[in-house]
């Protein structure tokens, strides 16, 4: 997967908003993580212990997802500033002290 943070999303908005571009662009972080790797980071924030549950594939889903972001880049200057463990972490704070 390619999961990119909240922030950076409603940055590359911004950008195609001020931008005189048009078209259709990936707004992504163009890194794969995996979903183990996801549950791997939550473990290291959560203090409780996570379990994992794994169960079979749902059909129709998609087993690898990541995106270049080449286009919006050289087309708007749109780059991520979060890393997904930055993400992940302001993304938990977010939620646990709501």
């Amino acid at each position: 997967r390619d999961f990119i943070y909240v922030l950076d999303v409603a940055d590359a908005i911004i950008a195609a908003m001020e931008s005189k571009e048009n078209g259709t662009y990936h707004v992504s972080t163009g890194t794969a993580s995996t979903v183990n790797q996801l549950a791997g980071h939550l473990r290291t924030l959560h203090p409780n212990e996570i379990t994992i549950e794994y169960r079979p594939e749902k059909a129709g889903d998609i087993r690898h997802s990541c995106l270049s972001n080449e286009k919006i880049s050289h087309a708007m200057g749109w780059a991520p500033v979060f890393s997904f463990e930055q993400g992940l972490q302001e993304t938990y704070r977010s939620f646990s002290s709501g």
